[in-house]
């Protein structure tokens, strides 16, 4: 208790701990219930991005991410989730490549994460 007292120090009262703990919990669940309708390969590529990005420069991790969107616009799964985020309006579960992140072969997020065989360069 005392931790979360100099971690956040606007809660001053029992009260306003409760309230801070109410809004975590919130948080939490919506974005457990987010990951739920989100591309598991989408995911997990995500997920490897930020972990191979640590330590790099900012011009590294755009560069970066730059090839790996180009890798992504190809695939099918960003088309099924753009059309069911815009078309369908979420009304539908998309129909995902894969179920879980587990069904994810590593040769496709390794491919993925690749550079671009695409010409087109970001120039920063």
């Amino acid at each position: 208790l005392v931790d979360t007292w100099k971690l956040f120090p606007s809660v001053k009262t029992p009260e306003d701990l409760a309230l801070l703990k109410d809004k975590v919990r919130n948080h939490l669940i919506a974005n457990i219930k987010a990951l739920g309708l989100q591309s598991p390969l989408s995911t997990l590529i995500t997920d490897r991005n930020f972990v191979r990005s640590k330590g790099k420069s900012l011009r590294e991790v755009f560069l970066s991410d730059f090839e790996m969107m180009k890798n992504v616009l190809n695939e099918r799964e960003f088309f099924e989730g753009v059309d069911n985020l815009l078309v369908k309006k979420g009304k539908e579960q998309p129909n995902w490549m894969f179920a879980t992140l587990d069904k994810v072969p590593e040769e496709i997020v390794q491919r993925l994460l690749a550079p671009s065989p695409s010409p087109v360069k970001l120039d920063l």
